[in-house]
């Protein structure tokens, strides 16, 4: 081979190997360029969180005195009960608060559905007696698919309502629903299991124990007294 021809082999592998560098930095700069989007669509989505944990909480329903609770997970249903000013409530939106934060950052970005509510028993029955009225803005069918459906519930103050016919058929058909398809619920009362049941009846009372964890909290009441 002439000094010619080896002159020029040589260029050519040189080439070769500055064009496979080349591709390689090409390649180098998209994944990081690619890898610095993702952080930034990351860190957009981490700040939905941030900036609208407090909204979604108001919109699931968690009263302000509560909205403060730790986080405590539990993944099954749960029937808390205990007398008055043990921390039901409080525990109960616990448990919902680490709900929520378990859920995707995404969730929190405005306009948002809450996959978790917060509501007690009288107050839901109010709100399905008012759906009667012409001048409602939801129907009855859209309210009891909400309770029905919805990811995680707290039925809060279980048992203190007047248990008519309307009731507890409303009761059942939310809780019956939500037993069939495993949605998490939590419920609170002043009444243990056995005492429920003279309340709300055999059959709601058994959906409760069949689909929830037993919890019991003792203790003198916790409120402060005025």
């Amino acid at each position: 081979m002439t000094s010619l021809a080896k002159s020029f082999t040589s260029i050519t592998q040189i080439q070769k190997i500055l064009d496979e560098r080349a591709k390689e930095s090409r390649q180098s700069s998209n994944y990081e360029k690619e890898t610095y989007k993702e952080k930034e669509i990351w860190l957009e989505t981490r700040k939905y969180k941030q900036d609208n944990l407090g909204k979604y909480f108001k919109a699931c329903g968690v009263p302000s005195l509560f909205v403060n609770a730790p986080f405590v997970y539990e993944e099954q249903s749960l029937f808390i009960t205990g007398g008055v000013g043990t921390g039901k409530t409080y525990k109960a939106v616990a448990v919902l608060k680490a709900y929520v934060m378990s859920q995707n950052c995404t969730e929190f970005k405005e306009p948002f559905i809450s996959k978790a509510l917060f509501i007690t028993v009288p107050e839901l029955l109010i709100l399905l007696r008012t759906s009667f009225d012409q001048k409602s803005k939801e129907s009855e069918a859209t309210l009891f698919d909400r309770f029905c459906n919805v990811d995680f519930l707290v039925m809060d103050d279980i048992g203190v309502e007047k248990a008519s016919d309307w009731v507890l058929q409303s009761l059942y058909v939310i809780i019956n629903k939500r037993y069939s398809e495993q949605r998490q619920t939590i419920f609170t009362s002043n009444f243990n299991l056995s005492e429920l049941k003279h309340v709300i009846g055999a059959r709601l009372a058994s959906r409760i124990a069949g689909m929830c964890r037993v919890l019991t909290l003792k203790g003198l009441d916790r409120r402060p007294s005025r």
